[in-house]
């Protein structure tokens, strides 16, 4: 006689091998969604950053336009380069850029644009928000916003051959609510047509 081995045809998956396939599914899922929210976080971070360092550079044109024109018209009693520094006095941030500096909306109009004073530190300056049409300015909103701040600082004062502005432009925002961001640009103006 053969003994036969009774066959369970109620055959189905054991507990270990639905578990694997639920941890395979997740898997599956998860991952892609968290690259994808980095990657949305990271697209962000690098929008702003960029933003900033157009406002940046928008904040060390202007400052140099305001050198030209200074050379255009120069007063009799001051010269350009007086003139020049007397327009950003305002600005002044010390040696160690540890004065308050200053704040302007850039305008069409250099006539019209305002250098301001920031109040007891460069962090008291007012934040710049993005307008409807893509612009910025100070009328304050719910969109994204950035702190510009300029400070000047002139090198060598009074001779002639080697005086020299520096000037530091400071951005500071956050991305995402997640952590404040800053970085600053450097750049140095001489009084080249004097």
């Amino acid at each position: 006689m053969t003994n036969k081995i009774p066959h369970n045809k109620n055959k189905g998956f054991t507990l270990i091998e639905v578990l694997v396939a639920i941890f395979v599914l997740i898997t599956a899922v998860v991952v892609p969604l968290t690259i994808g929210s980095k990657a949305f976080a990271y697209s962000n971070f690098v929008r702003d950053q960029s933003t900033a360092s157009y406002l940046a550079q928008e904040a060390m044109e202007y400052v140099r336009l305001l050198r030209d024109n200074a050379s255009l018209n120069p007063s009799p009693n001051e010269g350009a380069w007086g003139d020049f520094k007397n327009s950003v006095s305002n600005c002044e941030g010390g040696q160690n850029n540890d004065n308050p500096g200053c704040y302007f909306a850039v305008g069409t109009d250099p006539s019209r644009t305002n250098i301001q004073l920031c109040e007891e530190s460069p962090s008291n300056c007012p934040a710049m928000f993005l307008q409807e049409n893509g612009t910025y300015s100070y009328e304050q909103n719910n969109r994204q916003s950035f702190v510009r701040t300029v400070q000047t600082h002139i090198e060598n004062p009074g001779s002639p051959n080697l005086e020299r502005m520096r000037i530091t432009v400071t951005l500071s925002w956050n991305t995402n609510g997640i952590s404040d961001r800053s970085f600053s640009i450097v750049n140095y103006l001489m009084p080249w047509q004097i």
